[in-house]
Parts: structure tokens; sequence; C-alpha cells
């Protein structure tokens, strides 16, 4: 005798499970295998096609049998071997079981299956089979079972699958079926089990499905199938499983269903019900799971339910239930589950639900619930998930909570809950996530929370929570977000922060913390959000925040930050946000921002930045919201005078820039009048401030200030005599309602202020009349106050500018020409051997020696002495050899 198993799966996808059925087939075992009759040949055609039409060559996982030597005309091994082709099962010399589940079959099914008139089972599920169901299964008489579950099948479910016969077990889930159900599965009068889950099946529940008297599981859910619940469903007595859930079902629920007395699951969950929750569902005491969530069910919540003595989940959330939660639930001892949350429930927490001692899981929130919390919840010692958040609780948390040791999940958060934080939540070693924001809690942060190793989820956030940060929560290094935002927390950012290295947003906003950045926190490289806005933080920003390569969000503004922005943080090439603004920061911006491509907004408004815009910020293509303003920032780059114009066209108009056309006029040799052109921003209050320098440069020392942006000249007084000065001007603007610093431009060009009679290179000249623009640089037409010969054609500038205007007038030589007749020789060689520097006289030759002027100059003889020779100097080597 050969025993051979076959195991087949009939999954239920809303739980996971798999029913799990195994067939012993007792096949006669002979040797040889001629002791079998052939099977008659459409049997054997329906084979082949069924191996070729899924690609049996390339696709199946196990074949054997099917090819085996030696091979028959048809390419398959010799009639009567079929009992040994994997899969397959002959019973008087018919096929009655096909097998290959999970075999990887793929392709279509062939029609052909229909001539297996003797087939039991069809069991093709797990597998990759694609195309429609055929008609022709439905001829067959015979079938117990057809599972075609878990595959890629498309198309309308046959209507001749409902032929009349002796199907019990009828499995199409986890495929893509579409159409409607059709009502004549209601003749299957043998059928058990009826998985028509996850597909898109479309139209209602056919009533006729009422007519399974013998069915017991009935999966339709996770479809699209639409209307009302058939009350006909009622008659299924012998019913101990209904998925109905994950549709788009209306109406209410039927009465009619509480005659399923040996219901054990009610899945009706994720529709469009309405209507109350009958209250004759309290009849189905066999019930396990009830399941009603996510509808539209609306009224109170049945009493009749606390008679569900076996109940081990009652979700009802997400629904329009009123009405207090019934006191007597505390009686469903075999509970939990218990999930209630997103509804509109009023009044208090039964103290009764503290009885509930096998319950894992409470979801009340999202209701109205009032009142305080009952202290008998700390008898759930079983309870892992406490969901309390979103209500009108009031009073303290109650201290036997500590005793929840088995708790995961705590969620108290947005309800009116005060007092302190109890220290001994630091006992609960497993808790992974504590939500406590939205409350009234004050006092301290207990210490004792750093005992939380597990913890990954700390909200503290809007409380009135004071008292500095515990240095002990560096040690939750399993921590993922902390918010402790919106209180009154003061003290310095403990820089055991640093330590959490899981961390991904640390959010410490709406607090009055102080002190400086800790540069540890640069340590956090999982961190995708740091927002420390709004405190008291002073200091520089840590130029460790630019290892922060995660981050997306940097929110640093309305501090007291100053220094400089560090260049690093143009590395941070994921950030998305970075808003400084309200600050002190000083310096430029960095040239490196105009790296970070991903960035959208950009804050640094209400600083005192000044220097030139790097260019390189057009680079920013993704950069919708820029504000710069109130800064003393500018460019003169067209290109990103427009970038900058398109995101922010009010840039330039608040910025404090130097002014212009800075110049002095003298009033005595001791006092200077400054004057300048007002700058154009004049929007919020300033002023100017008028430094000045004995050298050129600076550094500069401030003389004075002025009030009033519109002011255009300051009289600088008792200055030092014979001694030149530098003077500068800045714009200032005054703190106002955008900006709490003062901002200081750049300085202005400088202006010199030369002593009346000064002569620096004694030229002849004074200083103030060489530098006509009094800007301490040699502009073009000026001769130098540094240098009495500024063309170096040997005669003081003074010599030649008699005048000492500037202008080459009638008879002057030209101090910033050493050639002025342009005759090849110097002005002051001229005048040395008595010839005119405004004639040229190149040509002539005054000592009839036979060298003209100019020779003799080149020659360095003298032009008046025919006797004179070259010097023994090397020069006059090429001039002998010219001659």
């Amino acid at each position: 005798m050969n025993l051979q198993y076959s195991i087949l799966f009939c999954r239920d996808t809303h739980h996971g499970k798999r029913f799990l059925i195994l067939f012993i087939f007792l096949l006669l075992s002979a040797i040889p295998f001629t002791a079998y009759g052939d099977i008659p040949d459409p049997e054997r055609e329906a084979l082949v096609a069924l191996y070729d039409a899924t690609d049996g060559n390339n696709s199946w996982t196990n074949k054997s049998g099917w090819k085996d030597a030696p091979l028959h005309a048809d390419g398959f091994s010799m009639p009567g071997t079929e009992n040994t082709w994997y899969g397959v099962t002959i019973e008087n010399d018919h096929v009655i079981n096909i097998v290959l589940n999970n075999n990887r079959l793929s392709g279509e099914l062939p029609v052909s299956l229909g001539n297996l008139t003797s087939l039991k089972i069809l069991s093709l599920s797990y597998n990759q089979l694609t195309g429609v169901i055929p008609t022709q299964l439905g001829t067959i008489s015979s079938l117990t079972e057809i599972l075609l579950n878990n595959n890629r099948l498309t198309g309308s479910i046959p209507a001749s699958l409902g032929t009349p016969g002796n199907l019990y077990r009828l499995c199409l889930n986890d495929n893509l079926l579409t159409g409607p159900i059709p009502k004549e599965l209601g003749n299957l009068s043998n059928l058990f089990q009826l998985y028509l889950n996850n597909n898109i099946l479309t139209g209602t529940i056919p009533k006729e499905l009422g007519s399974l008297n013998k069915l017991d599981q009935l999966y339709l859910n996770n479809n699209l199938i639409t209307g009302s619940i058939p009350p006909e469903l009622g008659n299924l007595t012998n019913l101990y499983q209904l998925y109905l859930n994950n549709n788009e079902l209306t109406d209410s629920i039927p009465e009619d269903l509480n005659e399923l007395t040996n219901l054990y699951q009610l899945y009706l969950n994720n529709n469009q019900l309405t209507g109350n929750i009958p209250s004759a569902l309290g009849s189905l005491t066999n019930l396990r799971d009830l399941v009603l969530s996510s509808n539209q069910l609306s009224g109170p919540i049945p009493v009749e339910l606390i008679n569900l003595i076996n109940l081990q989940q009652l979700l009802l959330n997400n629904n329009e239930l009123t009405g207090s939660i019934p006191t007597d639930l505390g009686s469903l001892t075999n509970l939990l589950k218990l999930s209630l949350n997103n509804n509109q429930l009023t009044g208090s927490i039964p103290s009764g639900l503290g009885s509930l001692n096998k319950l894992i899981g409470l979801w009340l929130y999202s209701n109205g619930l009032s009142g305080e919390i009952p202290s008998s919840l700390g008898n759930l010692t079983n309870l892992m998930y406490l969901y309390l958040h979103d209500n009108q609780l009031t009073g303290s948390i109650p201290t036997s909570l500590v005793n929840l040791v088995n708790l995961f999940t705590l969620y108290l958060n947005n309800n009116k809950l005060e007092g302190s934080i109890p220290a001994g939540l630091g006992s609960l070693a497993n808790l992974k996530i504590l939500s406590m924001g939205y409350n009234q809690f004050d006092n301290t942060i207990p210490q004792e929370l750093g005992n939380l190793s597990n913890l990954t989820d700390l909200y503290l956030n809007n409380n009135t929570l004071t008292g500095s940060i515990p240095g002990t929560l560096g040690g939750l290094t399993s921590l993922k977000n902390l918010y402790l935002n919106d209180n009154g927390l003061t003290g310095s950012i403990p820089s055991e922060l640093g330590n959490l290295t899981k961390l991904q947003n640390l959010i410490l906003y709406n607090n009055e913390l102080s002190g400086s950045i800790p540069s540890q926190l640069g340590n956090l490289s999982n961190l995708t959000a740091l927002i420390l806005r709004d405190n008291q933080l002073t200091g520089s920003i840590p130029s460790e925040l630019g290892n922060l390569t995660k981050l997306e969000y940097l929110y640093l503004y309305n501090n007291g930050l100053s220094g400089s922005i560090p260049s690093g943080l143009g590395s941070l090439s994921k950030l998305k946000y970075l808003i400084l603004y309200n600050n002190a920061l000083t310096g430029t911006i960095p040239s490196t921002l105009g790296s970070m491509t991903n960035l959208q907004y950009l804050y640094l408004y209400g600083n005192k930045l000044t220097g030139t815009i790097p260019s390189n910020l057009t680079a920013l293509g993704n950069l919708s919201n820029l504000i710069i303003r109130y800064n003393a920032l500018h460019t003169s780059n067209s290109g990103l005078i427009t970038f900058l114009n398109n995101r922010d066209p009010l840039w330039a108009n608040a910025q404090t820039v130097a002014p212009t056309e800075v110049t002095t006029g003298d009033v005595t040799e001791s006092t200077v009048v400054v004057q300048w052109s007002p700058v154009t921003y004049t929007a919020d209050p300033g002023g100017y401030i008028v430094s000045y320098s004995t050298s050129h440069g600076g550094p500069y020392t401030s003389f004075g200030t002025v009030d009033g942006k519109s002011t255009t000249q300051l009289e600088v007084t008792g200055l030092a005599v014979n001694t030149t000065y530098y003077l500068t001007v800045q714009a200032y603007t005054a703190p106002h309602n955008y900006n709490q610093n003062t901002v200081v431009s750049d300085y202005s060009q400088e202006t010199v202020h030369y002593p009346a009679l000064k002569d620096t290179d004694g030229d002849g000249i004074p200083d103030g009349d060489e530098d006509a623009n009094r800007n301490g640089v040699v502009d073009p037409g000026e001769t130098d106050p540094g240098n009495a010969d500024t063309d170096g054609d040997g005669i003081f500038d003074g010599v030649e500018d008699v005048n000492h205007n500037g202008v080459v007038d009638s008879g002057e030589t030209d101090p910033l020409d050493s050639d002025t007749d342009d005759d090849g020789m110097p002005d002051g060689w001229e005048i040395q051997y008595g010839f005119d520097p405004l004639v040229n006289d190149a040509d002539e030759d005054e000592d009839n020696d036979g060298y003209s002027n100019l020779k003799e100059y080149q020659r360095r003889t003298d032009p008046l002495d025919s006797n004179s020779h070259p010097s023994k100097g090397m020069p006059w080597l090429p001039l002998l050899l010219e001659d």
C-alpha cells in the first residue's frame, strides 16, 4: 500500500490564517505500473493540456512522474502511469484529484479540465494562474472541492459553478475576480465553506446564499460589494465565521443575524452600515469576535452585549455611537481587546473595566469621556496597550498605573489631566510610547523616566512643566521622538541628549531654555527635525550641526543666537527648511548654502547679516520661499537680483546699506563737514555713524552718530593739526517690530580730509589739492600726494602745476606726463640744459657736435658740450654700435 498525502490551503487573509485540511488518499501500490488500467483519453488529454497551459516544463517546482521514460507519442509518460504523476490521484481508472498547490503553475486553465468527469478535488491554490475560471468546471458533478485561491485569476465567477452537486468547499479568494457573486451559488446545498474574499467583486450579496444551510464559513470580505446585508443570512444556523468586512455595504445590520447562535466570529467592519447595533446580537453567546468598527453606526452600545461571556474582541471603534460605556462590560472577563475609540461616547470610564484581567488592549480615545481615570485600571496587569487620549478626562494620573508592567503604549494626551507626572512610570520597563502632551501637567519632568530603556517615543509637549530637562533622558538610547515643546522649561539643553543616536525628531520649542546649543547634538546622525525655536538660547550655532546629514528641518528662530552662520550647514543636502530669523547672527551668508539643492524655505530676516549675497543661491531650484529682509545685505549681480525679486520682491527695500557719494568739506583745520546721499530704506528708525582713521582702510574709530535717515551731513570737530583723516559713514537701523537688533551697514567708501597746508611729499602742492576726490586713491587726473614727482620726469609736481589747480595751464608742463611736448626727452632733462619742455626740439644740435639733442639724451652726453663723451657704463654701447 502506498500512502500519499495532499496538503491543501484556503487562506483567510483577514486574520492571516490558513485552514489546513489533511487528505489521506490510500492508493494501491503495485509493480509494475501496468497493474493499472489506462484512464480515458479525454482525461489524459486534459492532464497534458493542464501541464502545457501552465508551463510545466519551465515553471513547475515539482513535475516528477509526468515525463519519465519511456515516453508516449504525446511526450508524456506512458498511459497507465498517471497515478505516479505528481499531484494526480487515480481511482478506478479515472482522475479523481489534482493537487498542485504552491507549485509555480503559470498561465491559463484549459477548458478541457471539463473532461475530468470523475474529478473530486481540484486544488491549484498559491500559484500564478491567470485568465478566467473555465465554465466547464460547473459540469463536473463529482467535484467536492475547488481550491483556486491565491492566484491572479480574472473575469467573473462562472454561474455554472452553482450547478447542484457534491461541492462542499469553494475557495476563490485572493484573486482579481470581478463582477457580481452568482446567485446560482445558493444551489450548492452541500457547501460548507465559501471563500470569495480579497477580489474585486461588485454587486450585492445574493439572498440565495441564505439557502446554504450547511455553510459554516462565509468569507466575502475585501471586495467592492454594495447594498444591504440580506436578512436571509440569518438562516445559516451552522455558520461560525461570517466575514463581510471591507466592502461598501449600507443600511442597518439585520436583526435576523441573532439566529446565528453558533457564530464565533462576526466581522462587518469597514463598510457604510448605519442605524443602531441590534441588541439581539447579545444572544450570540458563542461569539468570540464582534467587529463592527469603521461604519456609521449610531445610538448607544446595547447593554445586552454583556451577555457575550465568551467574547474576546469587541471592536466598535470609528462609528457615531453615543451615550455612555455600559458599566457592566467589566463582566466580559474573557475580553482581550476592547476598542470603542472614535465615537461620540460621553460619561466616565466605568471602574468595572478594571475587572477585565485578561485584557491586553483598551482603546477609548477620541470620544467625549470625562471624569477621572479609574484607579482600578491598575489591575489590568496583562494590559499592553492603553489609549485614553483625545477626551476630556480630568484629575491626576492614578499611581496604580505603575502596576501595568506589561504596558507597551500609554496614550493620555489631549485631555485635561493635571498634577505631577508620577515618577513610578519610570518602572514600566516595557514601555515604548509615552504620550502625555496637551494636558495641564505641572512640576518637573521626573528623572526616573530616564530608566525607560525601551522607550521610542516620549511626548510631554503642551503642558505647564517647569524646571530643567533631566540629563537622565540621555539614557533613552532607543528614543526616536522627543517632544517637550510648549512648556515652561528652563535651564540649558543637556549635552547628554547627544547620546540619543536613534533620535529622529528633537522638538524643544516654546520654552525658556537658555545657554548655548550643545555641540554634542551633532552626534544625532538620524535626526530629521531639530526644532529649538522660541527660546532664550545664546551663543553661536555649533558647526557640528553640519554632521546631521539626514536633517530636513532646522528651526532656530526667535532666540538670541549670535556669531556667523556655519559654512558646514551647506553639507545638509536633505535640508528643506532652514529657519534662522530673529536672532543676532552676523557675518555674511555662506556661499556653501548654494549647494543645498533640496532647500525649499530659507528665512534669515531680522538678523545682523552683512556683505554681498552669494550669487550661487540661484542654484537653489527648489527654493520657493526666501526672506532675507531686515539685514545689511546687498548685491549687484543682475541674475541674483532677478532670482531674489521673484521670491521676495521687497527684499532690497529693507536692507541697511552704506550711503553713497560721501564727501568732505573743510571748515577749519580741525573741523570738517562729512556729507552723503541718504539711504532709500527709511521705513524704520535709524541714522548714520561717522567714523575716522589716520590710515587708509582703517581701523576706524566712531566719531559720532546722527539720528534720522534723512540726515545728510555731520560736522566732525577736534581733528589734529597737520594730520590726514580717512572718514567713512555707516547707516544703521534701530530695533523695530521686525528686528530687535540694531543693524549696521558696511562702511562707505572713504573720504579724506587733508590739513590745509600739509604737503606730505613736499612737491609744493597740498595733499588736499592733489587728492581732489578726497578718497585716498590716486584717481585718473590726480597727482599722488605721497610722491613729489608723480610722472617721474625729474620735476616736482608743484613746479609743473604752478597754479595748483590740477589743470595744465598755458606755460605749465604736465605733472602726469614726463614728456609734455612728446619729443622723447623728459621735461626735467630739457629744463636742466635750458631747452623748452613745451617745444619739440629733439632734432636740434645745440653744440654742433653732429649729435641731435635727442641722441645726446640717449647717449647720456652733454648737449651743450661738443667734447663730452658717453659714460663708461654699458648702456651707451648700443648707441656706439648704431653710430
